[in-house]
């Protein structure tokens, strides 16, 4: 903490030291030399504002704290004065008929100024002293720090209730506290996320200027996206073969779950259901049902239609529309570490310690698929796309850190347009590959699903046929490219005849492995824009 202390409310010279002060500090915590000078410019019009508060009017002590915590970078500046209401006293309005700067304009403008960065300012006022907290830098990993830490709390508040809490008190929490939250909270990211990829798809679809390579760049991702669902598949195969044996001693260990639940897949004609009901029946089917196979039909019909009629106002409602569904997830988005803290320690309380012990290999097992896939994406990008690794990490670094933080594809469609820009895609590439690899491309989900299914089945006594992994795993294809996450996580063991008394025991792990599949399947959404561009990059 620095102190200052200003003569009187006029005195410059202090003034111009104590914001010296905040821009050397800046610096030497990290900041760029943008980020230095906007924080400047913000802590002198925090520092006048409280200034005019002031209930003294001579030797002001002006006292600055700077701070840095998980990557967060924050300015607290502490004057004493009488309360006020800011933002009640930042909302004059600058007239812009006077022709002279008079004392009431040069307060309109400091205003103005404050205005423009409310989101990043915190009043408060306390015991004689107002403060206001700058945030100068915001921290990429901040959401992810908070996520992790609330798996290691989850853990710990499971295991001390597992413990020490009667069962009447555990079977209470998890029935009536952490699942409803849980669920309230998932059904909200849910029911943002459908919105917004249709919206999203029209959106890019209307914007397009030539239908026809609209047509030709929507094949090449099906194609990329369909043969790396094979490759995924692969991995996952492979993946399971050499981790087999250090869980070879465990094998038939939950045949006893074999009576419960589901058993098998009913007999029936998959594909030819899964054509019959590509259209839906009505607009709002594919939104209440959460089919995105139909969405993406809707989306691309929508799209161009609108193109086609010219319809410059419906252009203008889609966007506006997805504009809101985006700000309105950011708000869910907020609470995804208290959604991760109680399914956690949901998990716990429900099936104990022990069991998330005994699939610890699983989880080892399926981070050591995924990782192997982002390789391979990495491989692509360098031979394929003549570009160097660390000009391609560098630039998806922000995407992935995003995904990882929000544990969502979809969520960071924007963040994944703005690296491929970044990487001189063009964006009628970017701008269609992108909102299709965040609903087709479920490469860590196809991986993490034909490994699950294939260690539960083993698990559960189940003796599996080479030739029944190849049909699972086109069947695991065909369900992931036009089902949501939850559902194929159901659907696929099944396939198998894994016990769904079985397949809840694994559920604790997901948002582990969710961390890493979110990361790369944004890492692979981006190299999927780079390798459909081709040679139309220009670096």
């Amino acid at each position: 903490m620095q102190k200052f202390i200003l003569k009187s409310k006029d005195d410059v010279l202090v003034f111009n030291e104590a914001l010296d002060f905040v821009l050397q500090k800046a610096a030497s915590l990290g900041l760029s030399r943008v980020e230095a000078l906007r924080l400047k410019l913000m802590s002198e019009e925090a520092i006048t504002k409280l200034l005019e508060y002031s209930n003294i009017d001579k030797d002001i002590a002006i006292e600055i704290n700077a701070r840095r915590f998980l990557g967060n970078v924050t300015f607290t500046i502490k004057i004493p004065g009488r309360d006020f209401n800011f933002l009640k006293s930042i909302s004059s309005d600058l007239s812009l008929n006077d022709d002279e700067m008079t004392p009431d304009m040069s307060d309109a403008i400091n205003n103005i100024m404050l205005s423009t960065f409310t989101d990043k300012l915190r009043y408060n006022h306390k015991k004689g002293f107002n403060y206001i907290k700058v945030l100068a830098a915001r921290s990429p990993y901040a959401s992810l720090m908070r996520t992790l830490s609330a798996i290691v709390l989850a853990v710990i508040a499971g295991l001390i209730l597992k413990n020490y809490a009667s069962p009447e008190i555990c079977a209470m929490l998890s029935g009536k506290v952490f699942g409803p939250v849980r669920s309230v909270l998932m059904n909200g990211l849910k029911m943002c996320a459908v919105p917004l990829v249709f919206f999203s798809l029209v959106s890019c679809i209307a914007g397009f200027g030539n239908l026809a390579d609209m047509r030709k760049i929507g094949l090449k991702c099906i194609t990329y996206l369909f043969v790396f669902q094979i490759i995924s598949a692969i991995v996952a195969i492979l993946t399971f073969f050499v981790f087999k044996p250090l869980l070879n001693s465990s094998f038939g260990i939950f045949s006893s779950m074999l009576n419960s639940g589901s058993s098998g897949l009913a007999e029936k004609n998959f594909i030819f259901e899964l054509l019959i009901n590509l259209m839906p029946v009505s607009f709002l089917k594919p939104f209440i049902e959460n089919d995105v196979l139909q969405l993406l039909l809707m989306g691309f019909l929508f799209g161009s239609a609108v193109k086609m009629a010219n319809a410059h106002v419906m252009i203008t409602i889609v966007n506006e529309c997805e504009a809101v569904f985006t700000k309105v997830m950011i708000i869910i988005l907020k609470f995804v570490p208290l959604m991760v803290f109680c399914s956690t320690a949901d998990q716990i309380l429900s099936t104990g310690a022990d069991t998330l012990l005994n699939f610890l290999w699983i989880f080892i097992a399926i981070s050591s698929g995924i990782i192997i896939l982002a390789v391979i994406y990495c491989l692509v990008v360098v031979f394929r796309c003549k570009i160097s690794l660390k000009t391609f990490m560098k630039a998806v670094t922000p995407a992935m850190i995003a995904s990882a933080s929000i544990l969502s594809s979809k969520a960071v469609i924007p963040q994944n347009m703005q690296a491929s820009k970044k990487l001189c895609v063009p964006s009628e590439i970017y701008s269609m590959s992108i909102p299709m690899s965040s609903i087709f491309g479920k490469n860590s989900e196809c991986i993490s699903d034909i490994t699950v299914s294939l260690f539960l089945a083993m698990l559960c006594g189940i003796n599996v046929q080479f030739s029944q992994i190849i049909s699972l795993s086109f069947y695991a294809i065909i369900i992931l490219m036009s089902a949501s996450g939850f559902v194929s996580f159901l659907a696929i063991p099944i396939y198998l005849g894994v016990p769904t008394a079985a397949m809840e025991l694994v559920v604790g792990i997901t948002q582990l492995i969710d961390i890493i599949g979110v990361t790369v399947n944004s890492l692979g959404s981006i190299a999927s824009s780079l390798d459909i561009a081709g040679e139309k990059i220009s670096a």
